[in-house]
């Protein structure tokens, strides 16, 4: 019996073509393998309703960290909460201790396991393979698949928490045969915002912010826009002219024919400073759309980061003069002034340290009012010490 289950276990750590692997709630049959790393590989497979798979195994036993782990895990959750045309449906994921699936809760207890995610595969050609063969996309199709591409982060970034890829390159955009771009391999996929700071993509597809691990939805319409650029004129990213004052690709000189909403949508998602970058999937597709809306956008994009920055000024200036202020009243005045007068004075000093906290915890949340929020939240300090001024002070 030993002897059979180590003959077992050893076809399917092995993957080889025609195995047929059961898993929890179907079979599949093995074709061919799609990619092999250091401690899983990837399968093209048949389910036994002819539907073309991709089996994903991750080796337990050769992982360098836990982290693999996480991430195969996290891709397979996540995937399975998804329902998108352009994004590959998730099936299944189990444990394999080499003779029969289990389910994924087991798998501490099993001695010399696997994890194996199956999700439908997507038949076509890939972008990389595609620009491989020398091939460059122009006018409609190049805007079709950003278009597609941008719905698909559209609905990624929508959810609650956003979905963001963080790893949009060609080699995981695959075109079906009727040319429609799928968004593919998840595995790199954060569903929190502040989930860490591993860093994880492609270099040259990805922004700065992401490099410092702090990947947000507009890195991925960042990666989006390489992608498309790339595509548009087979040309990598390193080897992309750059300005040299904002490191921003030169997007005039390297691609001088494309269409006008291509460009003008680039020309927003391409920014290297986040803060500059178009912020949404909705807003660079209305730029793809109607290039136009390019010209009235951009003043406003480039004036967000120097407002914030003086907005923090701001801030910072309130809050350093309420507490100069409070200081000299406490400590030099104190003793001068009668405790009615105290009271009285303290807005002096209370406005301007709550109207500051306020901006600097709006400007950090990305409010669009912050200005407007905290005056609010200011006034309501104020009308707070009136009431109590009012009501409260006289019977104490």
């Amino acid at each position: 019996m030993a002897q059979v289950r180590h003959s077992v276990a050893v076809s399917v750590l092995e993957l080889q073509p025609h195995l047929q692997v059961q898993g929890a709630h179907g079979s599949y049959r093995l074709d061919r393998p799609l990619g092999e790393g250091g401690f899983s590989h990837a399968w093209a497979a048949t389910a036994a309703d002819g539907t073309p798979v991709v089996l994903k195994q991750l080796k337990l036993g050769r992982m360098g960290d836990w982290k693999s782990l996480e991430l195969f895990e996290r891709e397979a959750r996540v995937l399975a909460s998804l329902t998108h045309p352009n994004i590959p449906r998730h099936i299944e994921l189990f444990a394999h201790d080499g003779a029969q699936a289990h389910p994924v809760s087991a798998l501490g207890q099993l001695e010399d396991a696997s994890l194996v995610s199956v999700y439908v595969r997507v038949e076509g050609q890939s972008l990389e393979e595609h620009i491989a063969l020398g091939h460059v996309m122009t006018g409609p199709q190049l805007s079709g698949v950003l278009d597609h591409l941008l719905a698909v982060l559209e609905y990624l970034h929508s959810l609650q928490p956003p979905v963001i890829h963080r790893d949009l390159k060609p080699a995981n955009v695959i075109l079906d045969p009727a040319g429609v771009p799928h968004l593919v391999d998840f595995g790199a996929i954060k569903n929190h915002l502040r989930e860490g700071s591993t860093t994880v993509g492609t270099f040259g597809y990805f922004p700065m912010e992401q490099m410092m691990g702090q990947s947000q939805p507009a890195s991925d319409l960042y990666a989006a826009g390489m992608t498309t650029l790339v595509i548009a004129t087979g040309v990598r990213p390193e080897q992309m002219p750059t300005d040299t004052n904002t490191g921003k690709v030169e997007i005039g000189k390297l691609a001088p024919s494309l269409p006008p909403g291509v460009r003008a949508a680039l020309e927003a998602m391409l920014e290297p400073v986040v803060g500059r970058r178009v912020q949404t999937a909705t807003a660079a597709r209305a730029l793809l759309h109607n290039p136009g809306r390019a010209l009235a956008t951009q003043p406003s994009t480039d004036l967000a980061v120097p407002n914030y920055v003086g907005l923090e000024r701001v801030a910072n200036l309130c809050i350093g003069a309420a507490g100069v202020g409070a200081a000299l009243l406490y400590f030099v005045f104190f003793n001068s002034l009668s405790e009615t007068m105290l009271v009285t004075v303290s807005g002096l000093w209370i406005a301007p340290i709550v109207f500051g906290i306020a901006l600097k915890v709006s400007l950090q949340s990305r409010s669009k009012h912050p200005v407007s929020t905290s005056i609010a939240i200011s006034g309501a300090g104020l009308l707070a010490l009136i009431v109590f001024f009012v009501a409260i002070f006289p019977a104490l």
